[in-house]
């Protein structure tokens, strides 16, 4: 997997107290270097993110992942909701994020930002191939089902919906293309099939 792009992609899916615009922008320009495939969504993404000011742009990342979120960033959470289960997933992975010594902040062991920079401190091999196929790879198509479900409904009802299920809304045209080419690219590292050019 490449590391870089994971290390954009982590950073533009934390809390955007340091600016998002300039993670994307960055972000565009590796992959117009080195995964042209997905360029095109991150363009869209700043196109969306531009019409925000950095505050409001604080604001969308709340009310679509934290304040009554329309969206969990929690694998564990999108792979087995309230059982049992995602406690265990999440000793796992707090035990992974120890062994790499990954400073998960204020934030779960396995939100999606501190699982993608776990990702960039692991080597390939049965623990990360593990992660990928079977955690990270099906929470993200989970995460893209609510978003683009979302999408459509915001589209057909957008005059009927109340207020804060507009704001909650109003944060899917910058993250739902961000969300499509992570998943796309995950989903291709983990068959073997990811485009990144050599070089750099």
């Amino acid at each position: 997997m490449d590391k870089r792009f994971l290390e954009f992609a982590s950073r533009i899916f934390k809390y955007p107290s340091t600016g998002l615009g300039n993670s994307l922008r960055e972000l565009e320009a590796y992959c117009a270097e080195k995964i042209p495939s997905l360029a095109g969504k991150v363009s869209a993404a700043i196109r969306e993110a531009d019409k925000f000011t950095p505050a409001e742009l604080e604001e969308i990342y709340a009310d679509l992942f934290y304040i009554k979120p329309l969206v969990s960033l929690d694998l564990g959470y999108q792979l087995f909701g309230d059982e049992r289960k995602r406690v265990e997933f999440l000793l796992h992975v707090k035990g992974l994020q120890q062994r790499h010594s990954v400073d998960c902040g204020t934030e779960l062991p396995d939100s999606l930002p501190n699982v993608l920079t776990l990702l960039t401190r692991m080597e390939a091999g049965e623990d990360r191939d593990e992660l990928v196929g079977m955690a990270l790879a099906p929470a993200l198509a989970e995460i893209l089902s609510v978003m683009t479900k979302a999408k459509r409904e915001k589209d057909a009802r957008e005059n009927g919906t109340k207020d804060h299920e507009k704001r909650r809304s109003k944060g899917i045209p910058v993250y739902l293309p961000l969300t499509e080419l992570l998943a796309e690219y995950v989903k291709s590292a983990a068959t073997g099939t990811a485009g990144v050019k050599a070089g750099g």
